[in-house]
């Protein structure tokens, strides 16, 4: 993991921080507000994946299940079937309730996705502030 202490060198091109302009090293509770930044990124991160792998896998999902769909229409058109017409009906039903929790479970990792940024929005408006008293 990076150091954020100066390392002898002119820093102050690079210094984020007022105090840092002066040579010293981060005052501890900022260096606190950037892990705390950073591990809330990172959570970020693991959300933002996880819902890229729930889309991803609904999606195949959704279309394994359309397809078998098609198939059995096809089949039940075919031999006139009505017994395969309530099968499909019964598909239908079930990939609505299927499709149904699927929104709920993403609104909820929406939901949770939103208050991370929000308290990442938070911690930085709580070093802004500490920097104009500072």
């Amino acid at each position: 993991m990076p150091s954020f202490e100066s390392n002898g060198a002119d820093d102050r091109s690079l210094s984020v921080f007022p105090a840092l302009e002066d040579g010293t090293s981060l005052p501890r509770g900022i260096r606190e507000q950037l892990q705390a930044l950073i591990d809330d990124k990172k959570r970020q991160l693991t959300l933002v994946g996880t819902l890229g792998q729930r889309f991803l896998s609904q999606e195949v999902e959704l279309e394994e299940r359309i397809q078998q769909m098609d198939e059995t229409e096809i089949g039940a058109s075919q031999s006139g079937d009505l017994e395969a017409s309530a099968h499909i009906r019964d598909k239908l039903e079930e990939l609505s309730r299927t499709m149904q929790m699927w929104e709920t479970e993403n609104q909820e990792m929406w939901a949770k996705a939103l208050t991370l940024g929000a308290s990442v929005s938070a911690l930085l408006r709580v070093r802004e502030s500490h920097q104009r008293f500072s």
